[in-house]
């Protein structure tokens, strides 16, 4: 006994519908989620003293990445001497700024191996108080992390 052939309409909608099958399955398992998306940070440990007339912190990152970072002290190697660093020193600019200042946008990755990250959310909160217009950006990732839209939107506005 000879099984019935099938005709036209079936032999052409059975290759689509497996192809509509395969491509469902191989986007449901492009699209499923794949754990928790959030991040976590865990921030450095700060012990903060004075020396003369500096006031300085050293921050320890918890996974040790760096060793120990004096934060202040961090464009230091630029500077001819404590003069000059005390009248380009981004914080001691900060304090001394008023709401008539520029406006500031920084960022820096949560993740930044050099110590950037503690300073420049103390030099935000610094610039907020003093009533400098501030946008700040932590963002997820190391020292080259960039948010390109956000930055775009600052410099345009």
């Amino acid at each position: 006994m000879t099984l019935p052939r099938p005709g036209r309409r079936v032999r052409y909608l059975l290759p689509v519908a497996l192809l509509a099958l395969v491509l469902w399955f191989t986007w449901t398992q492009l699209t499923r989620r794949r754990g928790d998306t959030r991040a976590s940070f865990t921030p450095a440990s700060q012990q903060c003293d004075v020396q003369g007339p500096l006031r300085y912190c050293v921050n320890k990152a918890a996974g040790g990445t760096n060793g120990d970072i004096v934060y202040h002290h961090h464009g230091r190697k630029y500077v001819a001497d404590e003069a000059e660093w005390r009248r380009v020193s981004p914080l001691q600019l900060a304090a001394q700024a008023g709401p008539d200042a520029p406006e500031l946008y920084l960022s820096c990755g949560l993740y930044d191996a050099y110590g950037n990250y503690e300073g420049t959310e103390r030099l935000a909160h610094l610039a907020r108080q003093r009533g400098v217009r501030t946008e700040w950006h932590p963002l997820y990732g190391g020292h080259c992390a960039t948010d390109v839209s956000s930055l775009a939107d600052f410099l345009v506005r």
